[in-house]
């Protein structure tokens, strides 16, 4: 376990009067903090028996005489308040206390830190807390500045105990079992020990998938097709920290079966929790199952790797749709007529994984009609209003393919009526005849035009 002294400069607490400088800002992404003891005791083997606990006074450690010259021995005990490192990763935890005076400066002595049971009301040289595991031993004095500051390193302890959900830290400052007798080890401690900590929230994945269709994540089994481009891979995060609103994502992918082929790459953050990637799936030959997934990161700590999603790359694209109308057929003659609607049936040709189809007029197609299964046709009403139409038809897989565009090229009868007069005549009716192309009207009506007499107008 690592242990190190430190001078007071570098420590960042200040220690007077009995008053502790402890942070308490809000919760951020990456807090520091000082925490102060919750309770303190020490015991005396001079009187094995008796309890002294959040008394006033200096904390004994090792050997000491009393005014009437008996020697007595004595081991300080101290518990933090350690919840708010629950569900945190910590990067770092010194246990600094200062020295109000020491025995023997000049020689360095060792002093462990234990930790141990709770102290209770009836702590006692008798009946003293039970030791759990050495954290550390300093050598105090010799070098250093004497009287100066102990610390101990217990980030490892502290994570484990965070890990276990622990409330409470209690620790032993003694002297060795082999020295505890020495009164040259003997020094007495300022009893206001500190945790001086940096600890972080690590953030959580609350979601994995790619961007079309949006957030469609395959299993291994029935996995996602996509075709040989690139795909946005997403990921959005959460935390517990309130001040952590931007993460990044770190995404992995691999085939199926080749581990050895994964392949690790940082998104970009688009505001709030949600990161991204575009991910070239062109690299994977045709037919390849990929897994991949994310984790997010807050510039201090990593979430957990989100169960792997699973896309299957579709390199071919699907035949080109063919379209019929029983009322406009393609034969090079007019039908139908300008506002009169037909239907137009677009077929996937075969090819079993279309899933729809875009239209339009033209050589554009940009309207998209789903098909009602894979692989099934659809029918569209359309109304021509020129002599000569056409429409653009490609269709779709389920991996976003799309074929090659086929148009559709039909004519158009005129539906104008046709108006033919035949005069008889000054003086006599003549003939008004009205005829249409129009399917299914009559082909012609006649009527009589009044006669026109000399003079009239």
């Amino acid at each position: 376990m690592r242990a190190r002294r430190m001078l007071a400069a570098s420590l960042g607490i200040v220690l007077g009067a009995g008053l502790i400088s402890v942070d308490t800002a809000p919760a951020q992404a990456y807090e520091h903090r000082t925490t102060g003891k919750s309770g303190w005791a020490y015991t005396d083997s001079q009187q094995p028996r008796k309890s002294f606990v959040n008394t006033d006074g200096d904390a004994p450690v090792g050997a000491w005489t009393d005014a009437t010259g008996t020697k007595h021995k004595s081991r300080s005990y101290f518990t933090f308040d350690i919840s708010r490192f629950r569900g945190t990763v910590v990067h770092k935890a010194d246990l600094v206390v200062a020295e109000r005076s020491a025995a023997d400066c000049a020689t360095a002595q060792p002093v462990e830190l234990w930790r141990t049971d709770p102290i209770t009301a009836t702590t006692s040289w008798a009946s003293s807390p039970r030791r759990r595991e050495l954290l550390g031993t300093v050598q105090a004095g010799g070098e250093a500045a004497c009287p100066g500051y102990l610390a101990w390193d217990i980030m490892p302890a502290l994570q484990k105990l965070a890990d276990q959900g622990k409330q409470t830290l209690t620790v032993e400052i003694r002297v060795p079992h082999g020295s505890e007798g020495k009164l040259s080890h003997g020094r007495k401690l300022r009893p206001f020990p500190v945790i001086n900590s940096e600890a972080n929230h690590a953030p959580t994945v609350g979601q994995i998938g790619i961007d079309f269709p949006a957030w469609a994540c395959g299993t291994k089994t029935e996995p996602q097709p996509v075709g040989p481009r690139n795909h946005g891979l997403m990921v959005k995060g959460a935390d517990a920290d309130s001040n952590d609103a931007n993460y990044r994502g770190q995404f992995a992918a691999w085939p199926v079966g080749h581990e050895d082929q994964r392949a690790e790459q940082f998104g970009y953050s688009y505001g709030g929790a949600l990161s991204k990637l575009d991910w070239d799936m062109s690299q994977y030959p045709h037919g390849t199952v990929v897994a991949w997934t994310a984790r997010a990161y807050d510039d201090h700590d990593f979430s957990p790797w989100a169960e792997p999603c699973y896309v299957k790359v579709d390199a071919q694209r699907p035949a080109a749709p063919v379209v019929t109308s029983e009322k406009y057929p393609n034969d090079g003659l007019p039908h139908g007529g300008a506002g009169v609607p037909g239907t137009f049936t677009f077929k996937a040709n075969g090819s079993p994984d279309v899933v729809g189809y875009y239209w339009g007029r033209f050589g554009d197609a940009y309207n998209y009609i789903p098909a009602p299964a894979p692989g099934a046709d659809v029918t569209l009403e359309y109304t021509p209003t020129s002599f000569s139409d056409s429409l653009s038809v490609r269709s779709v897989d389920s991996a976003s393919n799309s074929s090659e565009t086929v148009r559709y090229e039909f004519w158009v009868k005129s539906t104008a009526p046709e108006v033919q007069v035949t005069m008889a005549g000054i003086g006599l009716p003549s003939k008004l005849a009205v005829s249409t192309n129009v399917e299914g009207s009559p082909s012609s009506a006649t009527g009589s035009v009044p006669a026109v007499r000399p003079g009239c107008r």
